[in-house]
């Protein structure tokens, strides 16, 4: 089991690698790419009619206060994003971490939670995955163990990234911030499925650089 964990973490420093000096895309929408808050805690379930979903109230270093809660929901993206998605309730109250869908149709659908903040960043939750019918209900959740061994692994595979990141754009944050969001929206996209867990920590750690990148141009730094 841990050779395969190795082996796929192998996986992730190739798509890694691969991904650091792509050219970076562009959205279609004003809103900055998604970012990755697994500490959001998302949970969804269903029972009685009803998909209860509750989170953790959103803490992010920033000057931007958070505009909205989007809980977003979706039949076919496994990795829905606001407002690509549309949602089903908006919450413009920081401190309700709560919402209860009544009469949710029949089949998988992909729930998710967004906190939509002034300048336009999108913080999104972990992907809760229901499927149910008019008797029952399958909840998957992306389970994010991680042995202290692959931490460190990965930790260090965000400092070495953040080495070349530092050289390729010297002296300039901002490209720095731009080129780190790209990049995380990608790892977003990874972060479901099997070894899904992999990717939200690495993206947690990109997250992470990039909310100092964010207080180091805040401050002019």
């Amino acid at each position: 089991m841990q050779m395969k964990k190795f082996f796929v973490l192998s996986i992730i420093l190739t798509v890694f690698s691969s991904m650091c000096f792509a050219t970076s895309s562009s959205y279609s929408n004003e809103y900055k790419a998604p970012i990755l808050k697994t500490a959001l805690n998302f949970s969804a379930t269903y029972a009685n009619g009803k998909v209860t979903t509750s989170w953790a109230n959103i803490n992010v270093v920033t000057n931007n206060a958070m505009q909205w809660y989007k809980v977003v929901k979706s039949k076919t993206n496994s990795s829905p994003v606001y407002p690509d998605d549309g949602y089903i309730t908006a919450i413009s109250d920081r401190g309700q971490t709560s919402f209860v869908e009544t009469n949710p149709e029949n089949g998988t659908r992909y729930y998710r939670v967004c906190a939509i903040m002034e300048d336009m960043n999108r913080y999104c939750s972990n992907v809760v995955t229901l499927t149910i019918n008019a008797t029952t209900t399958t909840t998957t959740t992306t389970t994010t163990t991680l042995t202290a061994n692959l931490k460190t692994m990965i930790e260090s595979l965000v400092t070495a990234f953040m080495t070349k990141l530092d050289a390729k754009y010297p002296n300039n944050i901002s490209s720095k911030i731009t080129f780190l969001d790209t990049l995380i929206t990608k790892i977003t996209t990874l972060s479901t499925g099997k070894y899904g867990y992999l990717f939200s920590y690495l993206g947690e750690k990109l997250q992470e650089q990039a909310a100092i990148l964010r207080l180091q141009n805040a401050l002019d730094i």
